[in-house]
C-alpha cells in the first residue's frame, strides 16, 4: 500500500486492481478525485476500477 499512497495528499491513492467495498456497519466517507465526498452507510457498496480515491 505504501507504494500507491500520495504523500502530498494523505490517504489518496490509485491501485491497479478492482476494489470492492461493502459497509457492514457504521459509515465511511469516500473522497473522490474530483474533490467530492460520498457518505456510505451500512448496506452500501462501491466497486472501483483504478479510480483515485481516499
Amino acid at each position: 500500500m505504501a507504494e500507491v499512497l500520495e504523500p502530498e495528499n494523505p490517504g489518496m491513492h490509485t491501485t491497479g486492481t478492482v476494489d470492492f467495498d461493502v459497509v457492514v456497519s457504521g459509515e465511511v466517507h469516500l473522497a473522490l478525485d474530483d474533490g467530492s465526498e460520498v457518505l456510505l452507510t451500512a448496506g452500501d457498496c462501491v466497486v472501483q476500477n483504478g479510480t483515485r480515491h481516499a
